[in-house]
């Protein structure tokens, strides 16, 4: 009776030893005996092993063609649903660029209404600072006669000072002081 290890088993297959293993696990298989601290099967358990691990290789073979066709049909529909989906952000795109060209017709619209009250606004101030200097001439003669009866007032105001400040100087120091 010849006994296998993992590692022999796994060479019979062509599968990795930690495959092996799992399947081994997976359906209890016992072994014979160990080596060491090597676990041993016998050929009826290795001729197990093989079987078994051939037929899940043969049927995960055969169920690939059926994931790939589900693949495909998901593929196709995920497909569509972002094809649906850029078509629906390509629309909500146009739709923006639209209204920021609406905005800015408005913005260009609103800039010439203002440019338009800066005209008018300047023209304002150069209608007041020429009737402001047209009233001016006229405001100096008012001025000027109002001048004169100043200086005239002013005149009169000095004289009668000068009057009462001679008197005060032709009494004697006495006189100034006891009245």
């Amino acid at each position: 009776m010849e006994l296998y290890t993992i590692k022999d088993i796994a060479e019979i297959v062509g599968k990795d030893k930690s495959n092996v293993y799992r399947y081994i696990k997976k359906n209890a298989i016992a072994h014979t005996a160990t080596r060491g601290q090597t676990l041993v099967y016998s050929d009826a358990q290795k001729n197990a092993i093989v079987a078994g691990l051939k037929d899940i290789s043969n049927a995960t073979n055969a169920q690939r063609p059926q994931r790939l066709k589900n693949s495909e049909v998901i593929d196709s529909e995920m497909t569509k649903v972002l094809e649906e989906r850029i078509s629906d952000l390509k629309e909500q795109n146009q739709h923006l660029i639209d209204q920021l060209n609406e905005k800015d017709q408005e913005i260009h619209a609103k800039n010439e209404q203002i440019n338009e009250a800066h005209k008018l606004i300047d023209q304002q101030q150069q209608l007041n600072l020429s009737t402001q200097k047209l009233l001016i001439p006229s405001n100096n003669s008012e001025d000027s006669t109002q001048k004169d009866d100043f200086k005239e007032n002013k005149d009169s105001v000095k004289q009668d000072t000068d009057v009462a400040n001679a008197e005060v100087s032709k009494k004697s120091f006495w006189k100034k002081l006891f009245g």
